[in-house]
């Protein structure tokens, strides 16, 4: 029980992770010309 606890709270964190790199991609992706 306490093990998956844990387990989602670091699936979350790195969704969450992920999606500020992904937007550090996009922004970097905007300065970038085409």
């Amino acid at each position: 029980s306490l093990f998956a606890q844990n387990l989602g709270t670091r699936q979350a964190v790195s969704q969450k992770r992920l999606q500020e790199q992904w937007q550090q991609v996009r922004a970097w992706l905007d300065k970038k010309p085409h």
